[in-house]
């Protein structure tokens, strides 16, 4: 009899198993304190083929998902920054719909929460001091991308909210490692200093790191030992002391032989304010950009000795990535600028034509506990006016080119292509070079190389190199290495000048953007 008990009680529970659930919440539970992203767990039972979730917000319907599914869970994930949500008391609530004509309500449940994604972080009356934190013999690994976009479109605009985005000619990324290590600390007149290294480093896991070099169309695999670190002595808000780069044994390139080559990065750490800030506070920032080339660079005490003024905002103390932070955006821009970069190409200036802009922005977050970056983001953008020039005849050929961008080697020259008549809307597909950022465009280089007036005003980020060809500029690097390219010497390539097109199809506008994104691995 008990056996027969036992028997009945455990198929009574495996039956239970396979009952539909109840529809509710599991997590969060109610009133519980939520930030950024929240993952709102409903059991997975509990829904049926062909039913979804309807997402209300303090009453307002949101949106209609089909949730992921994690385990036994169904699984919605709500942004409340992403939404606006303002902190404070808010209602989810989550209905359960079958679908259908009309679809219908099943159930639905209901809980409070507190968002809290800025006001658990307190000012201060005076503002807080944002300073680096330094620990010797430690180092932060950033996961590194770089992207490339190209836009074409009557009605395109700087506002990334407008809608009005035109349409994409070409997106391009990459994605790489970069090494911060601190050697070595000091006490400064100012406050506190230290001695940091930045290198580019292999794939987890991995000796190697797949890049594609300046000039190159498809990435190249660099092993640990190509991979060089450039140093510098910096204060506590990023400023630079000075810097230099090791002497190493290079292996000229003769005949056949392989050049050693010698992969850098030359990209620092952002400036932060040097008094304390609030939300709101606006100050002339700085923006760190390598002086020279590489063979400047070997010889010099400092790298980055003109920084950029830049207009520096504290937009907000916030919760990023379950961490109290400081949001902070820097931005150089001129507006109705006269750009000639581009003259030459397809992709040639439209004299006379408004437009026409310039911007160089970088937003980052800043821990305010352990004084580190946990992300940046670098962004160069030209929107400008273009016109579509009838087909020209090819240039002359030539030998090597010049030198090229600072920390560039020597850039070959470019072969005279022949420029095809474009219809108003009908540019051809660029060519994108993501791990130096250079584009090519109806047989015309765009080299990256931003450039700067006296007044630390952008006045050009890309510059034309007519015809394009086999040869190619150097990324940050010079016969010994690159930046974030080849090492050594490029071949010359087939110099020459485009030929002039011929009549213009009518004006339009481009916008071409480059992104540099660091993100602190965990």
């Amino acid at each position: 009899m008990n056996k027969l008990a036992g028997t009945l009680l455990i198929a009574a529970l495996a039956g239970s198993a396979w009952a539909q659930g109840s529809f509710t919440i599991r997590r969060p539970v109610d009133g519980s304190t939520v930030r950024e992203t929240v993952k709102v767990r409903i059991p997975l039972n509990s829904m049926t083929e062909g039913s979804y979730l309807g997402i209300l917000i303090n009453g307002k319907f949101v949106e209609a998902v089909i949730p992921k599914v994690e385990g036994a869970d169904a699984v919605y994930e709500l942004n409340t920054k992403e939404m606006r949500i303002p902190d404070g008391e808010m209602t989810l609530d989550v209905v359960l719909y079958q679908d259908g004509e009309p679809p219908v309500e099943r159930d639905r449940s209901s809980i409070r929460l507190n968002v809290d994604n800025y006001t658990s972080i307190t000012p201060g009356i005076e503002g807080k001091l944002l300073r680096y934190r330094f620990a010797a013999n430690t180092e932060r690994i950033y996961e590194t991308k770089l992207e490339q976009e190209i836009r074409v479109g009557s009605s395109l605009t700087m506002g990334g909210n407008s809608g009005r985005q035109g349409t994409l000619m070409g997106r391009e990324e990459e994605r790489f490692r970069m090494a911060y290590a601190i050697h070595n600390t000091y006490s400064g007149a100012t406050g506190r200093e230290a001695l940091i290294s930045v290198q580019v480093r292999p794939d987890t896991g991995k000796d190697y790191a797949w890049i594609t070099a300046s000039g190159e169309t498809t990435p190249k695999k660099y092993y640990r030992s190509d991979m060089a670190p450039w140093y510098m002595r910096m204060t506590d808000t990023g400023r630079e002391i000075f810097s230099g780069i090791p002497l190493s044994a290079g292996i000229e390139s003769t005949g056949a032989s392989r050049s050693l080559v010698h992969l850098y990065a030359f990209v620092p750490m952002p400036v932060l304010p040097a008094e304390p800030v609030n939300p709101g506070d606006v100050w002339e920032g700085a923006l760190l950009d390598a002086d020279g080339g590489i063979e400047k660079l070997a010889d010099a005490r400092t790298f980055f000795g003109s920084p950029i003024p830049a207009r520096a905002t504290l937009q907000n103390f916030e919760w990023f990535q379950g961490r109290p932070c400081a949001k902070i955006t820097m931005e150089v821009g001129q507006a109705d600028v006269a750009l000639n970069a581009f003259s030459g190409g397809a992709a040639e200036a439209a004299s006379g034509a408004s437009g026409n802009s310039l911007t160089l922005k970088e937003i980052y977050y800043f821990d305010l506990t352990v004084g580190v970056v946990l992300n940046s983001v670098l962004e160069y953008t030209t929107t400008m006016a273009v016109a579509a020039p009838a087909g020209g005849v090819g240039g002359n050929t030539g030998g090597s080119g010049s030198a090229g961008r600072p920390g560039a080697g020597a850039s070959g020259g470019g072969g005279g292509g022949q420029s095809g008549e474009l219809a108003e809307d009908n540019f051809n597909s660029p060519m994108m070079f993501p791990g130096s950022l250079n584009f090519m465009m109806d047989g015309n280089l765009y080299e990256f190389n931003p450039q700067f007036n006296n007044k630390g005003e952008v006045i050009s980020i890309w510059q034309n190199r007519p015809g394009g060809g086999d040869g190619g500029p150097g990324g940050r690097g010079g016969d010994d290495g690159a930046g974030f390219g080849a090492g050594s010497r490029f071949g010359a390539g087939q110099a020459g000048n485009a030929a002039a097109g011929g009549a213009r199809s009518g004006s339009r506008l481009m916008r071409i953007s480059a992104r540099i994104t660091r993100t602190l691995e965990r």
